[in-house]
């Protein structure tokens, strides 16, 4: 085994550490986003945005109006905290469905229509269904792939089943790379077991390649 293979080994568990905080733009992004948005209707008042539900043809408006709100709030402070991900972003979607097909959709794909800039700032036109797609995207990527560091609960796996995934990955990946193919010594299996630290892990797998090179 050469250099290459342990450069390519370390670059791999380097770029791990940096894609499991990739959940928590999104977490932050989605979770004000909602909650704001929840906020903002119900600081103007519940009957505001019923009479906008009543409008556009919504059954019982006031009903849907307070539901509306709660999800967007609760939901928003779910996602924010990294809570029951899978569980809220149903309804959390749900909502944006509803918003897409029934208000944007008209408007086209664009949410940012610039319409002129006068005097009084920008003038857009009304958004269309981009922003609502962005969520759902975001939503189906933390669904999928966990709520990342920092989270409170709610992922898909269960901690134990998370690890004992990356540690089988972490081996895998070791044994498909070029120059690399030897198999994982005990401490090595040991330590990618379920529950176990994962760091340690790839560090013991360098160490072990390392050992294999000079013997």
């Amino acid at each position: 085994m050469n250099s290459k293979a342990i450069m390519t080994a370390v670059q791999s568990a380097r770029s791990w550490d940096v894609a499991r905080w990739a959940p928590i733009p999104l977490r932050l992004v989605v979770g004000y986003g909602f909650l704001v948005h929840g906020y903002a209707k119900l600081t103007r008042g519940p009957d505001a945005f019923a009479g906008i539900l009543h409008a556009i043809g919504v059954p019982a408006p006031h009903l849907m109006a307070w539901l509306t709100i709660l999800i967007e709030v609760l939901g928003g402070v779910a996602v924010l905290l990294g809570a029951f991900v899978p569980l809220v972003s149903v309804p959390m979607a749900a909502v944006l469905l509803v918003a897409m097909f029934t208000v944007h959709l008209p408007y086209g794909f664009s949410s940012i229509k610039l319409i002129a800039v006068t005097s009084a700032g920008a003038v857009f036109g009304p958004p269309g269904y981009e922003t609502d797609l962005l969520y759902l995207a975001c939503l189906a990527a933390l669904v999928a792939g966990g709520s990342g560091p920092l989270a409170i609960g709610g992922d898909i796996a269960s901690p134990r089943d998370r690890a004992a995934t990356t540690g089988a990955g972490l081996t895998s990946t070791i044994r498909s790379t070029p120059g690399a193919a030897v198999t994982a010594s005990p401490s090595l299996q040991a330590a990618t077991a379920p529950g176990q630290d994962v760091r340690g892990a790839r560090m013991l797998s360098i160490m072990a390649q390392t050992r294999r090179q000079f013997s």
